[in-house]
């Protein structure tokens, strides 16, 4: 089955370029597992759709016919051979069957139609790279019965805290519950905002809530990320009503005819065109639209999760606006939205009315830090080095982190791996005093500390993961793990034709696997990391290199960036990720079918790319 969206990307635009083409089956064998992926989901999805009679009562109805024409047609060749002469009112019966069977098989298949046109790529990529929360953590916004985090825990954290916890939690619940309008959760960068979004969005407790406020009505559950370092539409609002659509439509198959009535009609009367291209988003504007007017809203129930508004495209004005039709969504009693960003005026200003609520997260989150840093330490495996100081080490590193969950996650890691290294305890705590408060002079420091003669290397990780996570450049191929093995070979001229054509085996990729992630943390002082992306089928694409932050980002491509450029003068970066990315093709497992053509691909330009790229500096 073609899927219009993912093969949009995969187009051809100078037929003349055998470079171009080259990168088109590099592209092919990129998006192969996707689309089989996505197609199983789907396929799994209309599975587990046809068969939980539960869901809402259209589609029970639904299902029961479908049952019983089944049943019928069944039973009917029985009828045939026991019967000698057959009645014009059996045939009859079995017309009407057929036609019944004919109707839900069209309609399911139209369903499936406006669903796959609705996805794109990496359309869960945020949400899969967000870090779970360490057990115990943000449990308190849900659950009174937390699990103290230690003995000396009302030693450290204040009372004025716990009290707002409390009032906080007893807030949340409440608007779960019986609440309108926006729930908004407001905080620094790196307070761990968006796994919170996270935790919430899979927590049982939360949909229990939701059930009790839904009452007679079917509740309409959906979550979004918007992600400033990942594909243009995870930052933009056409990328916020899409994923918003699908998963609402998913959950309702019934309202797609109400959501998208010409492309349904076209569906079912046969007419419409069978390799359409993605939805415009005029389109997508006037479904959601709709989704959200009375007609909907008078039988169902909406609380939609959006995540990281603040990484919303555009500027202030953009961001007033933005929150502006958010406020108006929840106009309906039957529609509230959870919203989490950083605290910027556009935001704090627009949520701060008295039918909103709205919580500073930062200011909550000193027990859950030093939850998190019992846990890491206890699970090190050289805690018996400082099970008798840890505890004052965490104290510490909770005092100090003012409520940002990533300068604490950073702190830590630097701690243990001076455990690592044997380094007494009264080491360790003149280290964590003299580790900066400020993220960015963290960063400085972080970086500061590479080896000198891997600055060079250092430099050309950054340069290409940077081009990698590019909000507008951004390249998936380019973040592939095993790209980074040869990040020293492109000076050499025969590289990569002098490597040998070899597919790794699963053996190879967890033994070069374990090479990569050495290599980027030497080099990027935790920066960057590599992640293992679920989702992914294909295990030589499934690890990838990204930074360890948004803030981080933001860091080294306005800061350090343009001295990385003046460092590595002779690096031309067009050809060495050209070259890498022949070497990656050169290990990828795949069979010369694979790497045909498919409906043309779009997939890397490094002349405008980098011209792009280098144009900020200029």
């Amino acid at each position: 089955m073609e899927l219009a969206e993912a093969l949009s990307l995969l187009k051809v635009t100078d037929k003349r370029s055998r470079w171009q083409s080259m990168k088109v089956k590099w592209r092919n064998i990129r998006k192969e597992r996707n689309i089989e992926a996505i197609e199983r989901r789907l396929s799994e999805f209309q599975s587990r759709r046809q068969n939980n009679f539960m869901l809402s009562e259209t589609r029970s109805r639904r299902q029961y016919k479908r049952f019983n024409c089944n049943r019928g047609l069944y039973q009917a060749p029985r009828r045939l051979d026991n019967s000698p002469s057959l009645s014009h009112g059996s045939l009859g019966k079995i017309g009407v069957l057929l036609v019944k069977l004919q109707n839900v098989t069209t309609s399911i298949s139209s369903e499936n139609h406006i669903l796959q046109r609705l996805m794109f790529s990496f359309m869960y990529q945020r949400e899969d790279s967000i870090s779970d929360a360490v057990t115990g953590t943000f449990a308190w916004m849900v659950n009174e019965s937390d699990n103290k985090a230690g003995s000396q825990q009302k030693d450290i954290l204040e009372d004025d805290e716990e009290t707002m916890r409390q009032r906080t939690r007893q807030a949340f619940l409440t608007w779960l519950k019986s609440g309108r309008h926006i729930f908004h959760i407001s905080g620094k960068a790196g307070s761990g905002k968006s796994t919170l979004m996270k935790f919430l969005g899979q927590s049982p407790r939360v949909q229990h809530e939701l059930q009790r406020w839904t009452g007679d009505k079917r509740l309409i559950f959906a979550q979004f990320y918007f992600w400033g370092s990942g594909d243009k539409l995870q930052m933009s609002l056409e990328g916020l009503y899409r994923p918003l659509l699908f998963e609402v439509l998913r959950q309702c198959p019934g309202l797609i005819p109400w959501c998208f009535p010409g492309f349904w009609n076209n569906l079912v009367s046969g007419t419409a065109l069978s390799h359409q291209a993605p939805f415009r988003f005029e389109e997508i504007k006037a479904a959601f639209n709709r989704l959200m007017s009375e007609k909907v809203t008078s039988s169902h129930r909406i609380c939609l999760f959006i995540d990281g508004l603040d990484e919303y495209e555009g500027d202030e004005v953009d961001h007033w606006r933005i929150s502006h039709d958010l406020q108006s969504w929840t106009n309906s009693e039957n529609v509230k939205l959870c919203i989490s960003s950083r605290p910027h005026v556009p935001f704090l200003h627009s949520f701060a009315t008295d039918m909103n609520i709205q919580i500073q997260i930062h200011q909550l989150t000193q027990r859950d830090i030093r939850k998190f840093g019992l846990a890491m330490f206890g699970m090190d495996p050289n805690f018996d080095q400082v099970k008798q100081t840890y505890r004052y080490l965490v104290a510490e590193i909770e005092r100090l982190s003012e409520g940002v969950f990533l300068w604490a996650r950073l702190v830590v890691r630097s701690l243990l791996k001076g455990i690592g290294y044997r380094v007494t305890p009264e080491y360790l705590t003149k280290k964590l005093h003299t580790v900066p408060k400020e993220l960015n002079e963290l960063f400085d420091q972080m970086l500061g500390s590479v080896d000198p003669e891997d600055r060079v290397l250092s430099d050309k990780l950054f340069l290409i993961a940077t081009i990698a996570q590019h909000p507008v450049l951004e390249q998936p191929l380019l973040k592939n793990a095993f790209l980074y093995l040869w990040l020293e070979d492109p000076d050499d001229p025969k590289f990569p034709l002098n490597r040998p054509m070899h597919a790794y085996s699963d053996s190879d990729i967890d033994e070069r696997i374990q090479d990569v992630t050495c290599l980027v943390d030497r080099l990027s002082r935790g920066l960057l990391e590599v992640t293992h992306q679920q989702h992914q089928q294909d295990k030589y694409f499934a690890f990838e290199v990204r930074f360890t932050h948004r803030t981080a980002y933001d860091y080294i491509f306005n800061t350090w960036l343009p001295r990385m450029q003046k460092r590595t003068p002779k690096f031309d970066i067009n050809l060495a990720t050209v070259q890498l990315l022949l070497a990656q093709f050169k290990h990828a497992r795949a069979r010369p079918a694979d790497v045909e053509p498919w409906p043309p691909v779009q997939l890397w330009k490094p002349t405008n790319l980098l011209h792009h790229f280098q144009s900020t500096f200029d």
